[in-house]
């Protein structure tokens, strides 16, 4: 019979019986060492279970044993419960129930659970030439553990990215990103809480190694500061597909949180560069070349010349005076 049941519900977890090999379950609840006691046959199973994330020794059951001189029933939990109480006032003695108690209990082995990092739902816009922000916010917390000692943070572009694209922590009053450091500061001036690694072109994600001054709020302001920047005047507009994932440092993983970049590119104005021969021409004489070299830049792939314009001041006698472009003869009057 079961006298006592004190483990808090809340904190530890609850006591359970079932009498059907484990079909049903029904919790113990409230008994006393009175007529409030119940009455459960040898045959009866007993679980503990315990609230999440709880670990050690709940309170034990207490217990009064039963001898082959009872007859007063058991309780039953075959499809629904059938609680039988037993009034353990009287035992010891000739009386079917034993006049000493014992203790019934078991342990919860802890297990390290993963930590959870959730980012908003959505896209962020990037404008080619801009440094972006990735993500305007992020949740981050682990069960076990107040730090995360160990654990490391990994951002990749999974899809879409070029060798141009960059990942980045961006600097702020809190945050210090110098070289390979990483550094935040808690209220008391910047502290050391990891490293820095990759983040240069898809293919080479941003990693960061974190220590044991690396708290889950602090590493919440770090994911919320990684920046994205396309390092080129001619962007793919291709969206990047862009993934964080952190481990605690016992084991733990999260799962994979995502967002994506919609990428605008903007057209870019060509790039001349032209060296001038200063010549000097004599009348009558033949031609003379007025650059000795020219290049031109589009900037975009793809993008065609449309229209060169050469305007020459100081004409003494435009119809007479003529540039030859490509074989073509120009005369140098007005609009021409």
């Amino acid at each position: 019979a079961v006298i006592g049941n004190t483990a808090n519900p809340v904190s530890e977890g609850t006591w359970q019986y079932s009498t059907n090999a484990g079909s049903n379950w029904f919790d113990i609840g409230t008994v006393a060492d009175d007529n409030t006691a119940l009455a459960i046959s040898s045959a009866t199973l007993i679980r503990f279970v315990p609230v999440g994330d709880y670990n050690g020794t709940p309170t034990a059951l207490t217990v009064r044993g039963l001898d082959n001189t009872y007859v007063a029933g058991f309780s039953d939990t075959a499809g629904s419960e059938t609680r039988v109480n037993v009034d353990t006032t009287t035992n010891g003695g000739t009386a079917a129930i034993a006049a000493a108690s014992a203790s019934l209990n078991t342990s919860i082995t802890a297990v390290n659970d993963d930590p959870v990092l959730t980012l908003p739902a959505g896209t962020t816009a990037y404008t080619e030439g801009a440094y972006q922000r990735i993500t305007p916010s992020a949740t981050l917390t682990d069960i076990d553990s107040a730090n995360f000692a160990g654990g490391q943070l990994t951002v990749t572009i999974s899809s879409g990215g070029e060798a141009t694209d960059d990942l980045y922590i961006f600097t702020t009053a809190n945050i210090l990103a110098s070289g390979v450091n990483l550094s935040y500061d808690f209220g008391s001036g910047m502290v050391l809480i990891g490293s820095i690694s990759g983040g240069n072109g898809v293919g080479d994600p941003l990693i960061l190694n974190f220590n044991a001054s690396a708290t889950a709020a602090a590493i919440e302001d770090v994911i919320e500061n990684v920046f994205f920047r396309a390092v080129t005047d001619d962007p793919s507009t291709a969206s990047r597909t862009i993934d964080f994932q952190i481990t605690d440092g016992d084991t733990g993983t999260s799962t994979v949180q995502s967002r994506t970049m919609d990428i605008t590119a903007v057209n870019d104005a060509p790039i001349t560069s032209i060296t001038g021969d200063s010549p000097t021409f004599t009348e009558n004489a033949g031609l003379v070349g007025l650059f000795s070299g020219a290049s031109v830049d589009l900037v975009e792939a793809g993008d065609l010349v449309s229209q060169i314009v050469i305007t020459v001041d100081g004409l003494a006698n435009g119809s007479d005076e003529k540039l030859i472009v490509d074989g073509h003869v120009i005369e140098l009057t007005d609009l021409n």
